[in-house]
């Protein structure tokens, strides 16, 4: 049955879209390697950290270059959701003054979690 409608009814510039050999972690990365845009390249921050770790340093470079004119050009993208997903490690020391209190608050909770306090 999959193979008649892989053959007959999927359209075949779609065909590819079932199947791949990239990795997960070369998928995750790919968010931030593979692209230009800003808000493609953000979207890094919603897979898991240890699938990028490898880059890890370019895309600490590439958000606190960029973090003081997303927050004055305020694109579409740049959304609480996408922010609250970016580390505090990844905003500037300017930028997590901006965020205030509550920023502070979720990085301190972060850091002090039943887990990072085991012995």
């Amino acid at each position: 049955m999959f193979a008649i409608f892989f053959k007959f009814i999927c359209v075949p510039e779609h065909r590819q879209t079932f199947w791949s050999t990239r990795t997960g972690w070369r998928h995750s990365q790919g968010y931030f390697l593979d692209n230009i845009k800003d808000s493609h390249r953000i979207l890094v921050f919603e897979c898991n950290r240890s699938q990028w770790r490898s880059i890890e340093a370019a895309v600490n470079e590439w958000t606190h270059a960029n973090w003081a004119r997303w927050e004055e050009e305020k694109p579409e993208w740049f959304t609480e959701q996408i922010i609250s997903m970016v580390p505090d490690e990844f905003v500037s020391k300017q930028g997590l003054e901006r965020l205030g209190s509550e920023r502070k608050r979720r990085g301190s909770a972060r850091k002090n979690s039943l887990y990072n306090n085991q012995p």
